[in-house]
């Protein structure tokens, strides 16, 4: 008995590398998960997570908050000021993150470093509707602590309370990249 066998045309072999690349894209992107997702948004993860330290700061209407009252939620911690033009680019789309996600225990925590006094800061954040947390650091306290030394800088916590990553500078915070990112920390628990 003869076999035949029938040569491949260029179109099915095009086909096969089309869907082996296709399986190698799909398997590199599961195999780097949250790490790549970090790396797509410029943000450092720490390799050990830092214990996030409680700090006080003054809200909207002039009430003490206290950073340790979000302990238990996933939480990006934005260091900006009005007079920061990079910062205030990031404000809407930090918004459009928050309202995405508030519902599942994340928090967009923005702490002003503006000394112009709580009604600068409010007539900003009214003005963009920001409806995500804002506080003034008045006393410089919480700055010193994290170490702030440019704006914007972000912080990302988890529900236990440490610190997984640092990103310094601006970010698109309305990506799909930012999505991706705040959507692993909230599945993982950390």
């Amino acid at each position: 008995m003869v076999k035949h066998y029938r040569r491949r045309s260029g179109s099915d072999r095009q086909l096969f590398l089309l869907i082996l690349a296709g399986f190698v894209l799909v398997s590199y992107h599961l195999c780097l998960g949250q790490e790549d997702v970090f790396l797509q948004m410029r943000v450092l993860k720490y390799r050990e997570p830092l214990a996030a330290r409680n700090f006080e700061t003054v809200d909207m209407e002039g009430n003490s908050l206290y950073f340790n009252e979000f302990r238990g939620k996933v939480v990006l911690l934005n260091f900006w000021a009005t007079w920061c033009g990079p910062c205030k680019k990031e404000m809407v789309p930090l918004e459009v993150l928050y309202q995405r996600f508030r519902e599942r225990g994340f928090v967009v925590l923005g702490v002003s470093l503006d000394q112009g006094g709580v009604q600068v800061v409010k007539s900003f954040v009214e003005k963009r509707g920001l409806t995500f947390p804002v506080v003034i650091d008045t006393s410089g306290k919480a700055k010193s602590i994290y170490h702030v030394t440019s704006l914007p800088t972000t912080f990302l916590i988890d529900q236990d309370g440490r610190i997984i990553g640092k990103s310094l500078g601006p970010r698109d915070w309305a990506s799909e990249a930012a999505f991706a990112l705040v959507e692993s920390l909230l599945a993982s628990g950390h």
